[in-house]
């Protein structure tokens, strides 16, 4: 259950104030966390882009693509950091995303093209045969295959 998302940036961060409320969590553990998520994003952010090629999504039209979308806190922080370099326009791509996700993400993207927004949404996996999670060596082969 995702209470919320960081991007690298701070105005990247997405919370859901009304789960937070709800599940009493603490503003000690949140900030706890948040260094945590922070420091993770640092992490990937330098295992994974190349130092000869920084990314520069400025007057560009860029997609997010994502295999699914539940809660929507993740594609959000994407979305709140990849503006922050000034892009034109911000696509999100995704074969599955909820209905309250939809409603969330729309607010952020300037468009959203889906193929399913189920009734009955539990998971993204829920809409795969197979869904393993992808490791940081795979992520590099594929980004060096993409250069």
């Amino acid at each position: 259950l995702a209470i919320g998302a960081v991007g690298k940036e701070k105005d990247s961060l997405f919370l859901n104030k009304d789960l937070i409320r709800e599940l009493e969590i603490k503003e000690d553990y949140l900030d706890q966390e948040l260094d945590l998520k922070r420091a993770e994003v640092a992490r990937r952010e330098k295992e994974y882009q190349p130092k000869s090629q920084k990314l520069a999504p400025a007057g560009k039209k860029v997609i997010i693509v994502d295999d699914g979308v539940a809660t929507g806190a993740t594609m959000i922080a994407a979305i709140r950091q990849l503006r922050l370099s000034k892009p034109d326009e911000v696509i999100v791509a995704t074969p599955v995303i909820s209905s309250s996700a939809l409603e969330k993400v729309r607010q952020e993207a300037d468009r959203v093209i889906k193929l399913k927004v189920p009734k009955l949404f539990f998971s993204v996996s829920q809409f795969f045969e197979e869904f393993p999670q992808v490791s940081d060596e795979e992520v590099k082969r594929v980004l060096t295959r993409a250069e």
